[in-house]
């Protein structure tokens, strides 16, 4: 009777641990923005300084970034590509102009397949004529 106990807990063992075998991690990405400074304030015309490292979980699939004027709701800036990588990073210098004072926000978002289920963070900042 003990024998059959010891055989019914290694095979319940055995189907428990080799249940997680192929189990993945979940999506997920962790945005590092160094530049734009939350809050910061730009001169128009200026050298506008973007940096950005991008790490996820699995590859991270498609990518899109862009400054979005919210005094005037135009998109002054757009970027977006895929990669098969697990790790991005992105830097650039646009130049961005403004007739007034305008409150923005620099947004970069991150999906594996579905726009839907994108994740995303934002920086906000101004631009000064």
């Amino acid at each position: 009777m003990k024998l059959l106990y010891v055989l019914a807990g290694v095979c319940l063992f055995t189907l428990v641990s080799c249940n997680n075998d192929n189990e993945q991690p979940d999506y997920g990405v962790i945005f590092t923005i160094v530049e734009p400074e939350e809050g910061g304030m730009y001169t128009s015309g200026g050298e506008f300084h973007i940096e950005v490292d991008i790490e996820g979980t699995l590859p991270i699939g498609n990518i899109e970034m862009l400054v979005h004027n919210m005094t005037t709701g135009d998109t002054m800036w757009y970027y977006s590509t895929t990669t098969s990588q697990d790790y991005f990073t992105y830097h650039d210098h646009p130049i961005l102009a403004v007739v007034n004072p305008s409150m923005c926000h620099f947004e970069v978002s991150a999906w594996e397949s579905s726009y839907d289920n994108r994740i995303t963070e934002e920086v906000h900042f101004e631009i000064n004529p």
